[in-house]
This record gives structure tokens, C-alpha cells and sequence, in this order.
């Protein structure tokens, strides 16, 4: 198996687009920029007609394995898969998803891990979301294991979504304005054709508003259990609750049961008011 290309040391991959007014189309570029080399120019990975090439709901766009750099973006049509052996010439591998096209609005994502690949897709056809998952090949080709299958959220409402892989898992986030059985936290069983199953997101992460959603993100923790997850949500004034908890219990005693610890008696107290537990 071929390592991923190296840059020097403090070198770093961006990716970037540039508008280009008289022609009326993005160019999706890649630019290596290294401490030790620099970099002459940029290479072109594709153009899209959208402003809006890297607005998914992961912001996770950009991989590197299998020997290859890997970057999904939306062409103005559809999400699109391009790779490069060399950070330099980009070779493009098609869309995304196979049976609809997800607008550039945040209706879509995707996750890597490792040599995986998964994605997430509103249809506003059918009000459905969708799920397809690959596998990044070393010639910079991918195989895709399946059509896209639907995850079973049938609602129109709060379409953007995030994805991830934990432990080997794909796990879909996405807002709505109740965490109720269309929930904000679906978890499938496996990669491949999964089976998807609610789980439940505390209630002070679901956003009340729809811009509220693009604060959001979702992180595995790396643990053996794919339902130990972060999920990063901005709550107003939260930030100052949690900083004001701390400096009086040096920690957060709601997760004392979790972790079997013993709560002193102000926490026991202090877990008995509204708001104490996140």
C-alpha cells in the first residue's frame, strides 16, 4: 500500500476556490503550501457554478490515503469526487450520489476514515435523506458498495445534516425543531447497508433556529462504543454556564454517574435544579 504523499515540515494542504467573473464559473483549486518549498501555483481539481462549493454539512472535504488526496465538492449540480497521486494533477471521479442531485445549501456530506468513505444527502424530491458508502481505491479510483439507500427520516424539515464514522459506524446529525422520533441522531449498524436506529441527542443541542445548525459538528472520541460521540453546538450563554460550573466543582457533576464518581453533597444539591445536566 502506497503512504500518502509527505510535505516538508510545516507544510500544509489548502483548498480554495476563486471566482472568475468573465467566465462565469469557480475553479476548484489545491495549493501546497510549505515552509521548505514554495509553492509556484495552484492546481486546478475542477470548476463549479456555485458559490457555494464547499458548503456541506461536515466541512470535511479533503482526505489523504490510499496514496492518494481526495477532495468532494459540489460542482454547481452535484457533489463530486476528485483524486490526485501528487497534490498537482486531479483526476475527476464522478458524483457522489447515484440517484439524485443534493443542492450545495448544506445538503450534504461526507466522512472519511481511513480508506472509507461515506455520504449524506437530502432529495428534496421525496423529503428523504440518503446514504452511500465507498471504498478509496490506490489507483485514485473509488467503489462505491451500494446505491444510495435511505436512512428514513421523511421530512422536509431541517434538511441540512452531518456525518460521521465511529468505530467503524456512519452516525448521521442533523437539527430539528424537536428531538422527538425524526431526531437529530441517527446511528447505523454497520458500513455497509446499514440499519439505522435512533438515538437520542440532548434536547439543549437541538437548534431552535436553521442557521442555528451550521454551529454543529460531530466528532467520534475514538472509543470501542460508536455512540460515544461529541456533538458541538452553539447555545446561547451556555459557554459562560459550563466556565461557571467548573470554577465551582472543578467539573461537570452530571457526568459523575457515567464516570463512577461520587458527588459531594453541593453537587448532589446542585443536580436537582433545572439546567444543571447537558
Amino acid at each position: 500500500m502506497l503512504a500518502c504523499p509527505l510535505l516538508p515540515l510545516g507544510a500544509k494542504v489548502v483548498v480554495f476556490s476563486c471566482l472568475r467573473k468573465r467566465l462565469g464559473i469557480l475553479a476548484v483549486f489545491a495549493l501546497a503550501l510549505a515552509t521548505a518549498v514554495p509553492c509556484l501555483a495552484a492546481s486546478l481539481v475542477g470548476t463549479s457554478t456555485t458559490v457555494d462549493a464547499f458548503h456541506s454539512g461536515s466541512r470535511f472535504y479533503t482526505h489523504c490515503a490510499n496514496g492518494h488526496y481526495w477532495v468532494a465538492y459540489h460542482d454547481g449540480v452535484e457533489p463530486v469526487l476528485a483524486s490526485s497521486p501528487d497534490g498537482n494533477t486531479w483526476t475527476p471521479r464522478g458524483p457522489i450520489f447515484s440517484s439524485f442531485d443534493p443542492t450545495a445549501d448544506g445538503r450534504w456530506a461526507v466522512r472519511y476514515s481511513g480508506n472509507n468513505i461515506i455520504a449524506l444527502g437530502f432529495n428534496a424530491a421525496d423529503n428523504d435523506r440518503y446514504y452511500r458508502n465507498g471504498t478509496l481505491n490506490g489507483g485514485g479510483t473509488i467503489t462505491w458498495n451500494a446505491a444510495d439507500a435511505s436512512v428514513g427520516l421523511l421530512t422536509a424539515t431541517w434538511p441540512q445534516l452531518n456525518a460521521v464514522i465511529a468505530n467503524g459506524k456512519p452516525a448521521l446529525w442533523r437539527g430539528s425543531a424537536a428531538n422527538t422520533t425524526e431526531g437529530a441522531l441517527r446511528l447505523g449498524d454497520q458500513l455497509n447497508t446499514p440499519t439505522w436506529l435512533t438515538a437520542t441527542a440532548p434536547p439543549e443541542i437541538t437548534p431552535t433556529t436553521g442557521g442555528g445548525f451550521s454551529a454543529g459538528a460531530i466528532f467520534p472520541v475514538g472509543g470501542s462504543d460508536p455512540e460515544d460521540l461529541i456533538i458541538l453546538k452553539l447555545v446561547a450563554n451556555r459557554p459562560k454556564d459550563h466556565r461557571d460550573i467548573i470554577e465551582r466543582f472543578g467539573r461537570f457533576p452530571h457526568r459523575n454517574s457515567i464516570l463512577g464518581r461520587a458527588s459531594t453533597r453541593e453537587e448532589i444539591e446542585f443536580l436537582k435544579e433545572p439546567g444543571s445536566s447537558f
